[in-house]
């Protein structure tokens, strides 16, 4: 198996997505009983071992620890899918946010939130709510003037 060292900011998102469509799907509350190795690079016997659902908490603390501070925008940290886009100045990173991670950070909240509430998890449904609504407030209200541009690229 080949590891990246590092990973774009969105990766920790697309498998938390795809358990809660798949938890909508199938109602298969069994399935985050399933104890599943964690990565090891000498393989799965020296892995730790633990539930989906650990996993799943694991990978959203994650999430929650990459946000902007002072929002609920999911911070561009080592980029998107596009490559391209990386900050000028590296420190920039946790300062900065992508449309798109946002958008896959609110999708992914959501497909959760619906998923948690089918399988009769309405408590920890409503915190996934409340915390899709907080980033959705938080992206859609424009920021204008010197607090939009923190450098000094912006006249």
């Amino acid at each position: 198996m080949v590891r990246a060292g590092d990973s774009h900011g969105d990766i920790v998102f697309r498998p938390i997505l795809a358990l809660a469509q798949y938890l909508t799907a199938s109602e298969d509350r069994s399935l985050l009983d399933e104890e599943v190795p964690f990565f090891h690079p000498d393989g799965d016997d020296k892995a730790e071992k633990a539930s989906l659902r650990n996993h799943a908490e694991r990978a959203i603390s994650v999430m929650n620890a990459r946000v902007i501070p002072g929002t609920s925008l999911a911070a561009y940290g080592h980029g998107d899918w596009n490559d391209f886009m990386q900050p000028f100045d590296p420190t920039m990173r946790e300062r900065l946010c992508s449309a798109w991670t946002v958008t896959l950070h609110y999708q992914t909240l959501t497909a959760l939130s619906t998923a948690l509430r089918r399988l009769g998890h309405g408590d920890r449904s409503s915190r996934f709510e409340t915390m899709t609504a907080a980033a959705s407030i938080t992206f859609s209200i424009p920021v204008t003037g010197p607090q939009a541009c923190p450098t000094a690229c912006c006249p």
